[in-house]
């Protein structure tokens, strides 16, 4: 379209794709270009089997013809090679006199959506080590622990949610394009604990209480090398 297509064609094997992947992705294109307002006429499916070449040439003139009826889309952009898929539908929706608005939820979906229960989250780091696209990361300052989600990195792969040791992530197929230019949004934030002795940072808050209310004997307000060091001079005095 950038390059002024009218519309495109697609042509493939007899029995390819049988797992759907491809037919989820055409999916996913026809739902955004119709939130786009732009004609779902204008993707054409073709499949060719042995010795009908001719028939499918046919069609394809005809489905020339049925664009070109359509005129001219309303997509006019600047696209540089190598970009990122979230930032081609971001320029794309940016050469749109009104910007769209809603989900976008049918076909395959190449976009994620992450949600936490901040009830059960401790901020133990484990879905950021696990997250393939930088989706989520951390943010850690002298007193305040985040984890960040950036929609416009998720691809919807659930590892996040398959390692969470608290069972509190749940990830969607979804895209909601005028969140792919946004800042990371915060999904838990917290305190951190530092141990009193030596000043090592422990955790956070909501981890150390955890950790706390599970293991017998926990200090909370110790690292472990400082708790050590405190049992050691115990037994000595003892």
């Amino acid at each position: 379209f950038a390059r002024g297509a009218q519309g495109f064609a697609l042509v493939g094997g007899e029995g390819v794709c049988r797992s759907g992947v491809q037919r989820g992705g055409v999916g996913f294109v026809e739902e955004i270009l119709g939130h786009w307002g732009i004609e779902l006429q204008r993707i054409g499916q073709f499949e060719v089997t042995e010795g009908d070449a001719r028939e499918v040439n046919c069609k394809l003139r005809e489905f020339a013809d049925e664009i070109a009826v359509l005129g001219r889309h309303k997509i006019t952009c600047d696209l540089i090679e190598g970009w990122s898929l979230a930032a081609v539908i971001s320029e794309l929706e940016s050469g749109l006199a009104q910007p769209s608005e809603g989900a976008i939820l049918a076909g395959r979906v190449p976009f994620g959506n992450v949600t936490l229960d901040v009830s059960g989250c401790v901020g133990c780091g484990v879905c950021e080590t696990r997250c393939p696209t930088e989706a989520l990361t951390l943010s850690m300052g002298e007193e305040t622990y985040q984890v960040l989600f950036s929609h416009s990195r998720c691809v919807a792969c659930g590892a996040c949610a398959e390692s969470c040791p608290e069972g509190c992530l749940r990830v969607e197929r979804m895209l909601e394009i005028n969140r792919l230019d946004c800042e990371p949004t915060v999904l838990f934030e917290d305190g951190v604990c530092r141990c009193c002795e030596c000043g090592r940072l422990m955790g956070t808050i909501s981890m150390a209480e955890k950790l706390g209310s599970r293991v017998v004997g926990f200090r909370s307000e110790l690292c472990s090398d400082c708790a050590i060091k405190a049992e050691f001079k115990l037994a000595v005095v003892a």
